[in-house]
């Protein structure tokens, strides 16, 4: 089952509203750290289900993402072929912006992930529970266990019973971030092309 709407798998999730994400991100991206040549493009318009089409084609394409405000939140999407953790945006955005920062993904037969960077990140650590499937189930628990998590779904003796959809639902119940195939996030999307990368 997909954790989102239209067959997303996974989302980020950050307190705080898309103008002021478009914002960091910009400001991230046009800093000389990272600026190597990048040329990228954000457009204003449309529905939920735009932004799904507009990264639709994961593989071997120029990156894309879309922002959108959810529930007090912005979910931020992009085309990544697994649809993983987009580490560096959630790290650096949680240190610029000063805000949470939470991601999930369920993926059947393969992911199952949770992380929650809070506010004060470095200074904080992240909470990551990640099970995976690498030659065999693997499972990862670090960093200090949030007031809704049950420590006793990571003591389960079958690995693939301490994380799924369900559980990752009730977290974002939990959160106030809204997760399921059935939820509406409504309209008004930040769409994001990285055009091309000249390399130096």
């Amino acid at each position: 089952m997909c954790l989102l709407p239209y067959g997303l798998h996974s989302g980020t999730f950050l307190a705080t509203t898309p103008s002021e994400f478009v914002h960091a991100f910009e400001d991230w991206y046009n800093s000389p750290l990272l600026n190597k040549g990048l040329t990228y493009t954000w457009s204003q318009g449309g529905s939920f289900r735009d932004g799904v089409d507009f990264v639709a084609e994961r593989a071997w394409q120029a990156y894309r993402a879309f922002a959108i405000e959810v529930d007090g939140w912005t979910g931020f999407f992009d085309n990544q072929s697994r649809e993983d953790m987009p580490g560096a945006i959630v790290a650096t955005m949680c240190k610029r912006l000063g805000v949470d920062v939470c991601f999930f993904s369920s993926i059947t037969d393969y992911s199952q992930e949770f992380a929650y960077y809070r506010a004060g990140y470095p200074d904080t650590d992240p909470r990551v529970v990640h099970l995976y499937e690498e030659a065999g189930w693997q499972f990862i628990n670090v960093g200090e266990l949030l007031p809704f998590e049950d420590p006793a779904i990571y003591k389960r003796r079958n690995l693939k019973d301490r994380m799924n959809s369900d559980i990752l639902r009730c977290y974002g119940d939990a959160i106030g971030v809204p997760l399921g195939a059935d939820v509406s996030f409504g309209n008004g999307i930040y769409k994001f092309v990285w055009k091309n990368y000249n390399k130096q």
